[in-house]
């Protein structure tokens, strides 16, 4: 019982950290004598990442990354969306023995059994903490981690709140601005008070990424104003996700983006601007409308609108005249 009140103490002294889910993994890993282990975020919408794999083959990494949409774990976390702690056969379908993924996983890893304890993380998703062995856990381990699965979870919600603390104060004005963290999958897995209360705010989210994977600029302009788009960085609530802050302005940009977002202001319209600046990085009129969702003729017809109004008449010049821009740090 010492041992697990260390544990548990071990945890909570990681609230915050990058270590939390680490030492949960591996405190659930030493309670019931496991082969392997895993931290494995599954998301609302595409496929499960690792968060925590250190104890995991290469080889059993890869296998499980490509036919991981047919985890029965997973599965049943798409059509339940209950945490808790689960056994696989309490997750595995009828035909268990006779499907792909037990031919094609568990019969190579050589798991017998495998435990998973769900804990919710953002809007749809979940952290799950996942151990193996090449024998089935024991009643009495499987009724023991269910006991503490509460104490775990309460651990849990402790250190999801510290990480948005976290995010707050790295992203300076996060309370007072529009914020949004968004799947690879394009999904908007969170948006704060200050941005669900602005109309078509998941349009501009959407918009705001797209431009940013197109164009590599931090800083974007969008239907409801400039928005910084960056990579959340050790966030395991939505590993590889992007946030975007609305509002925020020059603020979180670098010199070449805050030039970016106030070249040509005043002048030109929003849709405009974005036309520049996906110019800019490279992009020609075909791909601009497919990153805008507009036509081509009508990437053409604005082109030839903003020429018009920076009294410029080829993209050479319009480039010439930002540099000149960047170079005054005035605006145009």
């Amino acid at each position: 019982m010492q041992a697990v009140t260390d544990m548990l103490m071990e945890v909570a002294g990681s609230i915050g950290t990058r270590s939390f889910y680490c030492d949960v993994m591996r405190g659930v890993f030493e309670t019931v004598a496991s082969d392997d282990c895993q931290v494995i975020h599954y998301p609302a919408g595409g496929r499960p990442e690792y968060v925590v794999d250190e104890h995991t083959p290469e080889r059993l990494r890869r296998l499980y990354r490509r036919f991981c949409p047919y985890d029965p774990f997973y599965r049943d976390w798409r059509l339940t969306h209950r945490a808790g702690l689960r056994q696989l056969r309490d997750v595995q379908p009828p035909d268990y023995d006779e499907g792909g993924y037990y031919t094609n996983f568990y019969s190579v890893t050589g798991y017998a059994d495998e435990l998973g304890l769900l804990f919710p993380a953002l809007k749809g998703s979940a952290i799950g903490v996942f151990v193996q062995r090449d024998r089935a856990y024991r009643r009495a381990e499987v009724e023991f981690l269910s006991r503490l699965f509460p104490a775990l979870r309460r651990l849990h919600v402790a250190h999801r709140r510290q990480l948005f603390h976290a995010l707050a104060t790295n992203h300076s004005r996060l309370d007072s601005s529009g914020v949004a963290i968004v799947e690879p999958s394009g999904r908007i897995a969170y948006a704060n008070d200050s941005l669900r209360a602005v109309p078509r705010h998941e349009d501009a989210t959407i918009e705001a990424v797209r431009c940013h994977a197109a164009s590599d600029v931090a800083g974007v302009s969008t239907r409801i104003g400039l928005a910084t788009v960056t990579k959340l960085d050790c966030f395991p609530l939505a590993p590889s996700a992007w946030i975007v802050v609305f509002g925020a302005g020059s603020h979180h940009a670098d010199d070449l983006d805050g030039a970016l977002m106030s070249f040509g202001e005043g002048l030109l319209s929003r849709r405009e601007h974005q036309i520049c600046c996906l110019a800019f990085s490279g992009l020609g009129n075909p791909h601009i409308a497919d990153v805008l969702g507009i036509s081509e003729g009508t990437v053409k017809n604005l082109r030839k609108r903003l020429y018009y109004k920076m009294d410029v008449t080829c993209e050479r010049e319009l480039f010439a005249l930002f540099l000149a821009h960047l170079r005054s740090g005035k605006k145009t």
